[in-house]
């Protein structure tokens, strides 16, 4: 994703994200996201990255490329030089860590317009 996918924001728009499995036999799964959560934790999780020290102690430069995962935490890197995350931080990887996309999955009312 882009930097731009901070701003795009619009009740009717809506990503669909497609996980292909860890290999052709795995069943595929759709994760249905508003744009407004798109953005949020595009910008929010970019803030983060700028404010970590990069692996070999300085500062990440900046970047136009944004990440959106399913679990956030702290990289390897991060947790061996000791780095501790701020207050704000730490709060969105609890909010954004493993299985935060979980109600997403098949959100297909969302699309719909229809109550879950």
């Amino acid at each position: 994703m882009k930097a731009k996918h901070e701003e795009l924001i619009s009740e009717r728009m809506l990503y669909v994200f497609v996980d292909l499995g860890v290999n052709e036999t795995s069943p595929v799964s759709f994760f249905v996201v508003p744009s407004s959560v798109v953005a949020y934790v595009c910008k929010t999780s970019h803030q983060n990255w700028r404010e970590m020290p990069n692996a070999k102690g300085g500062r990440h430069g900046e970047s136009k490329m944004r990440r959106l995962l399913p679990k956030y935490e702290l990289p390897a890197y991060a947790q061996r030089n000791g780095y501790q995350p701020s207050s704000q931080h730490q709060k969105f990887m609890e909010e954004y860590g493993e299985g935060w996309m979980d109600k997403y999955q098949n959100a297909w009312n969302l699309i719909s317009g229809e109550p879950e």
